[in-house]
């Protein structure tokens, strides 16, 4: 893995926090996108899955939600 790599990944985890920080905070339809864009950077990233479907579910997209929590 080159140093590109890393920044992405560094990028995604980042975004991950940001994410969880948002939803810690209540808001729900921020914390979304930031674990959108971190899946772009990490598409595999188990937490980020998980995360986006329990901010899925908060929002009331169960659908969603069981699509993500399944991924993870």
């Amino acid at each position: 893995p080159g140093l590109s790599e890393f920044v992405r990944l560094r990028d995604a985890y980042r975004k991950r926090l940001e994410g969880e920080e948002l939803y810690q905070a209540g808001r729900f339809a921020e914390a979304l996108q930031r674990f959108v864009e971190a899946l772009k950077g990490d598409p595999d990233d188990p937490l980020t899955h998980m995360n986006l479907g329990v901010v899925s579910a908060a929002l009331g997209d169960r659908v969603q939600a069981q699509r993500c929590l399944d991924r993870a």
